[in-house]
């Protein structure tokens, strides 16, 4: 079983074209293309927040507020930057179910 690159819904890997939504599964550089699109978008969804915990994070050591308050930022702010990095390269952590 395969997954449909446009809508996500589970189809047969023989399949054409979804049953779905129609999507044609031999257009193979359109295909490509959705599926970086997607990682793009995926990323971002991370590295956003993640830049934005780095500067609070930042901007509490610096004016002296709570240390470690500041360092739990700077922690989630690096982590999220890492999944985006990651995400926008095409590496993703694998979700256990």
């Amino acid at each position: 079983m395969a997954h449909c690159p446009d809508c996500g819904s589970k189809i047969s890997s023989l399949a054409e074209m979804c049953p779905q939504c129609g999507f044609s599964l031999k257009h193979t550089s359109l295909l490509r293309q959705k599926q970086r699109a997607r990682r793009r978008k995926e990323a971002l969804k991370r590295l956003i927040p993640g830049f934005v915990l780095l500067v609070i994070g930042v901007g509490l050591i610096h004016l002296d507020i709570n240390v470690f308050l500041s360092l739990v930022l700077l922690s989630l702010g690096s982590l999220l930057v890492l999944l985006g990095f990651l995400a926008s390269i095409g590496l993703e952590l694998r979700r256990i179910k």
